[in-house]
């Protein structure tokens, strides 16, 4: 019987990290949010459907019980068609 192996991929891009605090935060938030991109796209997602994804999922959770006290919010306009 023929065995089937799984397909080779390549590794996803990796992210940037620092061994201390980089002196221009700005510039490492930018950095780590083009990667993040870069790996949502080698995966062949976007980052809108990775989001609408995330949403759902979260929104398919049961609330958790609040007492009638707390105050509640009103959710954002949900933009995944």
């Amino acid at each position: 019987m023929p065995t089937r192996s799984a397909p080779q991929t390549a590794p996803p891009p990796s992210l940037p990290h620092w061994e201390q605090t980089p002196a221009d935060l700005p510039d490492a938030i930018r950095q780590i949010k083009a990667a993040l991109r870069a790996r949502i796209a080698a995966s062949g997602r976007t980052a809108a459907g990775t989001r609408c994804t995330r949403t759902a999922s979260a929104a398919a959770r049961p609330a958790p019980t609040r007492p009638a006290s707390a105050a509640t919010s009103i959710p954002a306009p949900s933009t995944c068609g």
